[in-house]
């Protein structure tokens, strides 16, 4: 599994990636993305975290134990947007504002980690049967 894994990162840097990003939210499949990232032979050190100032400070302890322990640098960039202040005066967001907030927590941290880079690779651990996208 990890060599067809590898193929597929190998296969992204054949089609114009510069630099892989490995996005490590705290979850077992952003976990496995990053091990992977970790495991070819591009990968830079880092992985990247995005604090959306939601996360459980449990999720953050586990982050940073495992960057210790595979000694990855981690790279943490964090919203102005408050998601709290936000629900706290609108309620929460219904499908219609989904977008809008997520590229206030999450888009506008990803187009600051990949500014200057050129085509980059971001590896999630979203899975392909989670969404048609």
């Amino acid at each position: 599994m990890l060599a067809s894994a590898i193929a597929v990162v190998d296969k992204a840097f054949e089609a114009g990636a510069n630099i892989m990003l490995p996005l490590f939210s705290g979850g077992h499949d952003s976990l496995c993305a990053c091990f992977v990232a970790s495991r070819h032979s591009r990968f830079t050190g880092n992985v990247h975290h995005i604090d959306t100032g939601i996360g459980a400070k449990a999720t953050w302890a586990f982050i940073e134990k495992i960057c210790l322990e595979y000694e990855w640098n981690l790279n943490v960039y964090k919203s102005n947007f408050s998601y709290e202040k936000f629900v706290r005066r609108y309620g929460f967001p219904g499908p219609g504002l989904h977008q809008w907030v997520y590229n206030r927590l999450k888009g506008r941290c990803i187009s600051t980690m990949a500014k200057g880079l050129g085509p980059v690779m971001l590896l999630t651990g979203c899975r392909k049967q989670e969404s048609t996208r």
